[in-house]
Formats: structure tokens, C-alpha cells, sequence
């Protein structure tokens, strides 16, 4: 294993797959955020300067549970906060979504069903 990964650095096999991904991630990251502002601009986005997931912070009182559902019943899967993550005090609501595995054409639709699945 180790031989065969030697072999692939020494082409630069490895070094163009990290720049092939890192323009990928990166071109999602920014058409999420994009999406966001446009459709869902009540939403806080953070997190955005390092993996491959957002936090979409909620105003108070929203339901993540109901949108999760609501979101799910349109086709889009999202976390949730609360549901996926330990927290040991009071927060907002927010949502975790994740941009690895969507193409940037889906991300204006897929934010569109998420900002009717929100009430908007």
C-alpha cells in the first residue's frame, strides 16, 4: 500500500486530485452560500472556511425538527443541530448541510425546496 501511494505521489497523481477537489468543494461551498442569501436570507451561514458542511443558523422559535421533515418530504436531506450534534447550552436553531456529494447545478433547486420546506 505504502509503495503504491509513493508511486502516486511521485507522478503528482495525488497533488491534481486535491486541486480537481479543492475547485469542486470550493465552487459548491460558494453556490450554497449564494443559494442561501437568495432564498433563505432570514439564515445565518457560518462555518463556511473549513469542511465540507454549513451551519444555516435559524431565527428563534424556528422548528428543526418540522423542517427537517418538511425538507425530506421535497427531496432534500439535512441535519439538524440539535438532533446531530451535543450541545451543553442554550442554542439557536440551525441546520448542517452538507455540500460533498451535490453537483453545483443542484444547489439554487435543492435551497428553493428548503426555503418552502422553511415557510418561506
Amino acid at each position: 500500500m505504502q509503495a503504491g501511494y509513493a508511486k502516486l505521489l511521485e507522478r503528482g497523481d495525488i497533488d491534481r486530485h486535491l486541486r480537481r477537489t479543492r475547485r469542486q468543494y470550493h465552487a459548491r461551498r460558494n453556490a450554497l452560500i449564494d443559494a442561501l442569501g437568495k432564498s433563505l436570507p432570514e439564515a445565518s451561514v457560518a462555518g463556511a472556511a473549513a469542511g465540507l458542511h454549513l451551519i444555516a443558523w435559524l431565527p428563534a422559535g424556528s422548528d428543526e425538527d418540522s423542517i427537517a421533515e418538511a425538507a425530506a418530504g421535497r427531496g432534500v436531506a439535512i441535519h439538524t443541530l440539535h438532533t446531530n450534534c451535543t450541545t451543553t447550552a442554550p442554542i439557536a436553531p440551525a441546520l448542517i448541510l452538507g455540500y460533498g456529494l451535490i453537483g453545483v447545478p443542484a444547489i439554487p433547486s435543492a435551497v428553493e425546496q428548503l426555503a418552502m420546506a422553511v415557510g418561506r
